[in-house]
């Protein structure tokens, strides 16, 4: 084989075994996220994800680990598209972003933010 088709070979067979190794993760993974619900499906409720954490297992929750993976989301999510966003108003989440942006600087908070964050 010359070095064109031996090249072309090596793309498309690391492409095959790179796609089937990634459904292949995906599947175990769909395999523990169901056995993981079946199992503790009954366990969930309403007060695990309005609750603080608690020393006691039956008072125990998920609350500020809510609040903050979403504060964090927001976050990284406005300093994306106040530094990086292509087009300021290219769609609905751009626009909130902006908003949000907006509103902290009035706040005050945005400077307090990128004071300690960056």
């Amino acid at each position: 084989m010359n070095r064109n088709k031996l090249s072309k070979w090596f793309d498309s067979s690391f492409y095959i075994i790179g796609f089937a190794s990634t459904l292949i993760g995906l599947a175990i993974l769909a395999v523990l996220i169901i056995d993981i619900l079946l199992d503790g499906a009954g366990r969930l409720g309403w007060q695990f994800f309005t609750s603080y954490p608690s020393r006691k297992p039956e008072a125990a929750g998920i609350l500020s680990a809510w609040i903050g993976t979403v504060w964090i989301m927001g976050l990284t999510g406005g300093v994306w598209q106040k530094e990086l966003a292509d087009k300021p108003d290219r769609d609905k989440y751009c626009k909130f972003s902006r908003r949000t942006i907006h509103y902290l600087r009035v706040a005050g908070t945005w400077s307090f933010c990128t004071r300690y964050v960056s």
